[in-house]
């Protein structure tokens, strides 16, 4: 990795992966905004200090994975089993999702709930209850979950004001 380091500089962004199970299942996104370096006979050691970087992750137009806008507020209108495809989801906000029938070049997107990332291949209903049909586990995780949990955007953006 000493080439990689060697590039890495202020602003860059680093992904930390295989983190320890108490950290949760996902990688962690961070940006370097500086470093101390230890050089010696044998050894030499660097040191980033980081920030989180999804503030960061801006809207992209034309983007696959970073061009939609999350909801305001959403979660699960029903208790999931690990094994459950079809999802009603209660939109506590204005905004409701966009539905396949009105919107299907927008479909699939990834969404997150309690840790698992699942695809959301198609969404029904035009009110805030819906439902989506989805692929479980996307992540390589695949647990129960509860009524009433959040549910949002796998990958959110943020729009800069």
């Amino acid at each position: 990795m000493i080439d990689a380091i060697l590039r890495a500089d202020c602003g860059d962004k680093i992904r930390l992966t295989s983190l320890p199970d108490d950290h949760g299942p996902d990688d962690v996104d961070v940006l370097i905004n500086g470093y101390t370096e230890e050089a010696g006979p044998t050894a030499w050691k660097i040191t980033f200090n980081c920030v989180p970087a999804e503030p960061w992750t801006g809207l992209v137009i034309g983007s696959t994975t970073y061009a939609r806008i999350d909801t305001a507020g959403c979660e699960l209108a029903e208790a999931l089993d690990n094994t459950k495809t079809g999802l009603d989801v209660l939109t506590t906000t204005l905004y409701r999702w966009v539905d396949s029938a009105t919107y299907p070049t927008d479909f699939p997107f990834d969404v997150k709930t309690g840790g698992e990332v699942m695809r959301v291949t198609a969404c029904t209903g035009t009110t805030l209850t819906q439902t989506f049909t989805v692929i479980r586990g996307v992540n390589g995780v695949r647990i129960e979950h509860p009524t009433g949990q959040d549910i949002h955007l796998a990958n959110p953006v943020y729009i800069p004001l």
